[in-house]
């Protein structure tokens, strides 16, 4: 879902303040960032075809280690399990570990039925992704419900920071050129690929800039 992602990071930054905005979004994205490398690696396998949905002809033809439901519950613990220790929070770990497996579950509601449960058997997805407009539509709506809790709970260090709304407006940018920009080659090489999603650390560290405050506390 992209932008999607991103959303739930601003959620989850109003259920724990004291967590840089950074490392939510590092959490909601890194199915992603592991999938990028997966795919760079030759362990998994993704291509394009067109045929597939409008607003994403990405073919996730095999990603059982990156986006299969129980390799995402075994991400989430562990990153949970690493962020919970630095901000020495049981309940940081918790929400981190719910926000990556969340990234599942919003695949689930958008990718055509390739999200697989485990390395063998049936995949899902109910198609959003066959809706260019639908798809942009949903991704805004949960952006600007998610940065509205975020505002509301003070997670902005400045509500008028220039940093923070230049990030928004680069999502809304991102949601767009997802939904309605150029098409890559079917033909594209895994470096194609993957790339762009290796690029999407630039949002995550502005997610880090916005959120300078968002430093590990010492508070069970």
């Amino acid at each position: 879902m992209l932008v999607g992602h991103f959303a739930a990071g601003f959620a989850a930054k109003a259920l724990e303040p004291k967590v840089s905005l950074g490392v939510f979004f590092t959490a909601a994205m890194l199915l992603d960032f592991i999938w990028a490398l997966l795919v760079l690696a030759g362990i998994e396998q993704a291509g394009f075809d067109h045929g597939l949905a409008s607003f994403n002809g990405l073919d996730m033809i095999y990603i059982p280690y990156s986006h299969s439901l129980g390799m995402s519950l075994i991400w989430g613990c562990l990153f949970g399990f690493c962020v919970g220790y630095c901000y020495r929070s049981r309940s940081v770990a918790v929400v981190v570990c719910v926000l990556v497996v969340s990234h599942w579950l919003l695949d689930y509601l958008t990718h055509i039925p390739d999200m697989p449960l485990w390395f063998d058997g049936a995949s899902f997805g109910l198609g959003l992704w066959r809706s260019s407009w639908i798809t942009f539509a949903a991704n805004i709506f949960l952006l600007l419900l998610a940065i509205s809790v975020y505002l509301k709970a003070g997670g902005a260090p400045q509500q008028r920071s220039p940093l923070l709304w230049s990030l928004i407006a680069c999502l809304l940018v991102l949601n767009g050129l997802h939904a309605f920009g150029p098409k890559q080659p079917e033909t594209t090489s895994a470096v194609m690929i993957a790339g762009p999603a290796l690029v999407l650390w630039l949002p995550v560290i502005w997610g880090y800039l916005v959120d300078r405050r968002g430093q590990p506390s010492k508070d069970a």
